[in-house]
This record gives structure tokens, C-alpha cells and sequence, in this order.
């Protein structure tokens, strides 16, 4: 087996865009690969320019947690329990206890999408949204969950990811190559308009083309907060080597 690559910490604004979850994988031939935290089971949907997407909302199982510090934590994760925190604009900090194979499983259900996460055994099974997640690089054991709160009457703002759908004239007829300019799109909805991602059709993108925010379709109950001037994706002739 090759030797690993060493590996590297990203930060990508992510959902609320204020910390980013980040992992580190290892690859099957030894290789460590940094990736974000939805990136597990990548689900696509074609539609146009933006707007064929599916709400998704999960449950999880979430306990008191008493004590806090390395100590505490470490005893925890010894039961195969993930320490976390629920924190919100409204409410004080709660610190929790999730189960470590429910919520591996919860990160694979989630894929490369935005969702909402009901938690149970937390009071009134508040509405959140995974702020962060900490992963050991070496062994890719979780060691720390952030979940913020989300008011289902309130409007939030967020970073949702973009998919692109369809292969480009450009890139299938013009030899051109995709570029893409906003991997996540920042938005304003209230959660129960909250889309998985947002859907970017480039099917009939030619070279020296672009798609910007502005011309994407209107999603439901959505607002798109960026520039309508911000680049999406772009059809562009590729650089020729020297």
C-alpha cells in the first residue's frame, strides 16, 4: 500500500455559514482526502436551472449529557457516545450525548444535502441543523457534534449546496470544460421551505457562457441572497499547457 499523503484541514462555509463541518477520509488506495461532511452519499436530481429539489428531514436520538471537559468526553466516547451541544438565538447552550452508530448512519442518510434534524429526548424535539462536526483525521471517529436551532415559524439564513445536472453542449460538442464559480448558494427560507440543494441544469450551457444567480428559477418560499451578477458555473475553453 502507498504511503498517505499527509493531510490537510479545509474550512468551506457551509450551512448558517459560520463554522464549516470538515472531515478527512481515507481513501482505498492510502491516500487521505479532505472532504466536507455531506459528501458521503451524494444524491442528484435534474431539473431546471434550480429549482427540482427535495426537502429532507431526519430524526435523532439525543440524551442530557451532565458532565463536560476532556475527562467527561472521553468516558463518553468509550460507550460509543458522541458528545454535542444544541445552541440557538433564543435559547441557552444544551449539552447532549448522541448515540455513535445512529448518528454515522444519520451522516449517510444526509449525503451532500441540507436537512433539517428532529431531535428526540431534547424537551419539545426541536428543529436543527448540523453547525459542525469534529472527526478524528486519523481514524475518522466523530469526537464532537454542533447542532444549531431552528425556529419552524422563524426565517433562516443558510448555505445550501449546488448540483449540476446534465452534461453541457459545450463541454459535449465545443471541447470546453465546466467551471464552477459558487459551490453553495446562501438563502433565506423559513424551514419548512428549506430544499436539500439547488439543482443547476447546464445541459444547454455553449462555451463563453455562464449561469448567474439571477437567472436561476425561483424555488418556493426561497430567497437567493448573493449578487444576481454572482457567476453559478461557466462553459469555458480550456487552458492550453506551455
Amino acid at each position: 500500500m502507498a504511503k498517505s499523503k499527509p493531510w490537510r484541514k479545509l474550512r468551506q462555509n457551509w450551512l448558517a455559514g459560520r463554522r464549516s463541518p470538515k472531515f478527512c477520509l481515507l481513501l482505498p488506495e492510502g491516500d487521505l482526502y479532505p472532504r466536507t461532511l455531506f459528501h458521503y452519499a451524494c444524491l442528484h436530481f435534474r431539473g431546471d436551472r434550480g429549482n427540482e429539489t427535495m426537502k429532507q428531514q431526519f430524526t435523532l436520538n439525543v440524551s442530557p449529557r451532565e458532565g463536560t471537559g476532556r475527562s467527561a468526553s472521553r468516558r463518553l466516547r468509550k460507550q460509543d457516545r458522541i458528545p454535542a451541544i444544541l445552541y440557538g438565538k433564543h435559547t441557552a447552550p444544551v449539552t447532549l450525548s448522541v448515540d455513535g452508530p445512529e448518528f454515522t448512519r444519520l451522516v449517510k442518510a444526509i449525503g451532500d444535502n441540507a436537512a433539517l434534524i428532529e431531535l428526540t429526548g431534547a424537551g419539545d424535539k426541536p428543529l436543527s441543523i448540523l453547525q459542525e462536526v469534529q472527526q478524528d483525521p486519523m481514524t475518522d471517529r466523530y469526537l464532537h457534534v454542533d447542532l444549531h436551532e431552528v425556529k419552524a415559524d422563524e426565517k433562516m439564513e443558510i448555505n445550501v449546496p449546488v448540483h449540476m445536472s446534465g452534461e453541457s453542449t459545450g463541454v459535449k460538442n465545443e471541447a470546453g470544460v465546466l467551471e464552477v464559480a459558487s459551490h453553495t448558494l446562501r438563502i433565506r427560507c423559513l424551514p419548512k421551505d428549506l430544499p436539500a440543494f439547488i439543482a443547476v441544469d447546464v445541459t444547454e450551457l455553449h462555451v463563453g457562457q455562464t449561469i448567474h444567480i439571477g437567472e436561476l428559477k425561483p424555488v418556493p418560499g426561497v430567497v437567493y441572497l448573493g449578487n444576481k451578477n454572482q457567476p453559478v458555473v461557466s462553459c469555458v475553453q480550456p487552458v492550453e499547457e506551455i
